[in-house]
């Protein structure tokens, strides 16, 4: 039962954390397309 609890708080972690980076490279996205539509 611990180990499962271990296994579901990892889990939890690494989801969080591919959420941020997927955030994350969506607003370097977004900043990039932003700033190239300022300099045309």
């Amino acid at each position: 039962m611990a180990i499962l609890v271990t296994i579901i708080n990892k889990a939890w972690i690494v989801l969080i954390f591919i959420l941020l980076g997927i955030r994350i490279d969506k607003f370097k996205i977004f900043k990039i397309s932003f700033s190239n539509s300022t300099v045309k």
